[in-house]
Order: structure tokens, then sequence, then C-alpha cells
């Protein structure tokens, strides 16, 4: 087994386990990037924030996700909201808000983001194998939306397509 002193030579090379320090770093550069982006957001720039929502998806944060569900809302730009609703599907576990906000944009009136959300939607949902009673509602919560007379028909093929798919 090797000692404190082979395991610190092998961190330092690039071969081994990251020290607390570095984990540390690691983090403090996480969070300023996640800030940077949340800046970028609030830019008055569309393309600023589209960059914006996609740097957080390098950053699946609940801070990030929470930053994305405010510009997936409320954005005024659909290419913004479009970009959120991607972002979105690059979380592994996210909050049930997430879940809720991207079932509401496959009703938003640009076809951009209805794309997005409903491919970031089906990606997040493909994960949940494991979580069998989250599953059925997010499932149940779209076969709700199917009856919606509000959902486009872009949006209204792909979920029932989807839900055709997962039935057994």
């Amino acid at each position: 087994m090797p000692d404190l002193h082979q395991l610190a030579s092998s961190a330092e090379s690039g071969g081994g386990a990251s020290t607390p320090e570095q984990i540390a770093e690691e983090e403090s550069v996480d969070l300023e990037q996640v800030e940077t982006a949340r800046q970028w957001l609030g830019d008055h720039d569309p393309a600023q924030r589209i960059a914006g929502a996609q740097q957080l998806a390098a950053y699946p944060t609940p801070e990030a996700g929470r930053y994305l569900l405010v510009a997936l809302r409320q954005d005024r730009v659909g290419e913004v909201r479009a970009a959120a609703a991607e972002s979105l599907g690059y979380f592994d576990q996210p909050a049930l808000p997430v879940y809720d906000a991207l079932i509401t944009a496959l009703r938003d009136p640009e076809e951009a983001v209805r794309f997005n959300a409903f491919s970031a939607l089906q990606t997040l949902m493909d994960k949940l194998v494991d979580q069998p009673r989250l599953l059925a509602r997010l499932q149940a919560k779209l076969k709700q939306t199917l009856k919606s007379k509000k959902l486009p028909a872009d949006s209204r093929v792909a979920v029932d397509s989807y839900l055709q798919d997962q039935s057994p």
C-alpha cells in the first residue's frame, strides 16, 4: 500500500486522486463559472444570454438549474429559452421543478424551445429507470398534457410517440 508521500507525488504528477486542496480549487472555479454564466444570463444581448445558458450545462448544480429555469420560463427571446431547455438536459438528477418546467415548455410558442424541451425531458426521463415512481408521475403528467388543446401539434406527436414507446 502506498504511503502519503507516494500518493502526493502521484497526485502532483497527474496520476492519482485529487487532494483536498485541488478539490476545493475545482469547486471554487465551478462556482466562479456558474456566477459568470448567471451574469451573462442577465445581459441585454441575447447571444450573451445564450452563451450563459450553454455554459451552465457544464456545471449542473442546483444553483445552475435555478438560473436555467428562470431563463426557460421568463426570457423573452426564444433562442435563449431553447438554450436553457437544452442545457437542463445535461443534469443527472434535476429537481422536480425542472421536469415541470420542461413539460410546460412543450407549449412554448417557439418550435425550437418545444423541441429542446422535449429532447431534454426525454433524456432526463430515460435516466429514471431506477426511480419508477417519478417516471410514472412524469408519464402521467405527459398523458395529461396530451389532453390540452394548447399543446402544439409537433409536441403532441412527440409526446404521444414517446409514451407509446414506453408502454409495455
